[in-house]
């Protein structure tokens, strides 16, 4: 399994990084996480093959997350010509948001593509991956997401409260083989109090640079010992 952390800006992109955006690679078959940038020119330009693509998740409603989602729609329903592609998202409004160049233009969408607004529990399940949303409190309908694949236990957080109070249980129980949090919206001082506590193989941050910087990151690390990776844009991480 290798998870490619295509965005990882906060709120905004800077000159160094997009807004966000995740693709898991699972036994040849890939699934976004978010849609933060335009994933048909990432789709394209790196030859993912359209019929291995099985799902696009978002993980909640706000522009820097599916921002770019009624592309990624559009560009699956005109292209795809294999298995239906699934777009499995938080709220009625994210699935009108995605359906807006259809609606629009007054146009039918293809039984290629399909859409499931989700609840917390268990959201998708492949011969590949079960997905579970865990309901956060960033704002209404965001979720973090818990993958299981391979064997391996992965978390990717979504955005959080600005305490962490909502990071999952599951950050902490040692169970977790990769962890995705974001830093956006965290002072150090929460920061200094929750990342010790994190047990992971792997511990990856994302959704940086609105409130701490990434030197001021680098110096926690470095007197805290607390280790981390800061991701880049297009950074592989193999799980």
């Amino acid at each position: 399994m290798k998870l490619i952390t295509i965005g990882t800006s906060h709120g905004k992109p800077s000159a160094t990084r997009s807004c966000t955006a995740q693709l898991l690679e699972i036994n040849g078959f890939y699934y976004f996480i978010d849609s933060g940038v335009l994933l048909p020119d990432y789709i394209a330009r790196n030859d993912i093959p359209i019929d291995k693509i099985r799902c696009f998740f978002a993980t909640h409603p706000h522009s820097d997350h599916i921002g770019c989602l009624p592309a990624a729609v559009y560009y699956m329903d005109s292209y795809f010509r294999g298995e239906k592609v699934n777009f499995i998202l938080p709220s009625q409004e994210s699935l009108e948001f995605a359906r807006f160049f259809y609606d629009k233009e007054k146009r039918n969408i293809s039984n290629r593509v399909s859409f499931k607004v989700f609840v917390e529990g268990v959201i998708y399940e492949d011969e590949n991956v079960k997905v579970t949303a865990v309901l956060n409190k960033h704002m209404p309908n965001s979720y973090s997401f818990i993958f299981e694949a391979e064997g391996k236990k992965l978390l990717i957080s979504g955005d959080l409260n600005h305490d962490y109070g909502d990071l999952p249980s599951v950050a902490f129980d040692g169970s977790l083989d990769f962890i995705l949090c974001e830093c956006a919206h965290q002072k150090l001082e929460i920061v200094e109090n929750i990342f010790p506590k994190i047990k992971a193989k792997q511990f990856v941050l994302t959704h940086i640079g609105r409130i701490l910087p990434p030197s001021e990151l680098a110096e926690y690390r470095e007197r805290s010992g607390v280790q981390f990776v800061m991701a880049d844009d297009g950074q592989e991480f193999k799980i």
